[in-house]
């Protein structure tokens, strides 16, 4: 038996939906910055006209733009 995922949205008609999901994630620290640890959130939201997707970050250094992509991939398959 397979279960159906809660969907993402707005409830109607007495269902449950899902209104947002957000995933935060660490590296280290870079060696232009004084801090121990990066953080960069990724996360949905919806206020009625679909969903957004919004990234939220002080600092995120990568050296490569492929380390990027592989976040919106990893973050993309735990929608």
């Amino acid at each position: 038996m397979t279960e159906e995922k809660i969907k993402h949205g707005l409830p109607d008609k007495g269902t449950k939906t899902v209104s947002e999901i957000s995933v935060t994630y660490t590296q280290e620290a870079d060696s232009n910055d004084a801090g121990d640890l990066q953080s960069l959130t990724m996360s949905t939201s919806d206020a009625g006209g679909g969903m957004f997707f919004i990234i939220k970050t002080e600092r995120w250094a990568i050296d490569d733009l492929q380390d990027l992509v592989t976040l919106i991939e990893d973050f993309k398959s735990r929608l």
